[in-house]
């Protein structure tokens, strides 16, 4: 056994327990119905309840697009070892666009999410 393969494995586990701690960043865009008769503070608030995400911020002014809102926002999350893409699709995504009142945010769904604002977030 050489020394490369005594260093490597130690090494991947290193690589792989700091990407599952790494902190990411994406822009979403987020459609709210105003029928929902929901606030977009607690539509702000539900979503930052979702499990990894740690802080969402708002881009821009919410757009009042006469039956709905657009709100840009910027979510910063943990994945805690599930993939990127799979976080953002499956956790994300998919709570946000869920109508269930117990895991989801009611009124909201995701109209568009920025692939290319994806990156590493400071942990601040």
């Amino acid at each position: 056994m050489s020394i490369r393969v005594k260093i490597k494995k130690p090494l991947e586990q290193l690589l792989e327990k700091r990407e599952k701690e790494a902190y990411h960043r994406i822009n979403l865009q987020v459609k709210v119905k105003k029928k929902a008769d929901t606030d977009i503070t607690d539509v702000f608030n539900q979503i930052r309840g979702i499990n990894g995400v740690t802080t969402l911020r708002q881009e821009k002014a919410v757009a009042d697009m006469g039956t709905f809102y657009l709100c840009d926002i910027v979510v910063k999350f943990l994945t805690k070892g599930v993939p990127l893409k799979q976080y953002v699709y499956n956790v994300l995504v998919n709570q946000i666009n869920s109508e269930m009142e117990v895991r989801g945010v009611p009124g909201a769904t995701v109209k568009m999410i920025n692939w290319n604002s994806l990156d590493r977030a400071p942990k601040n």
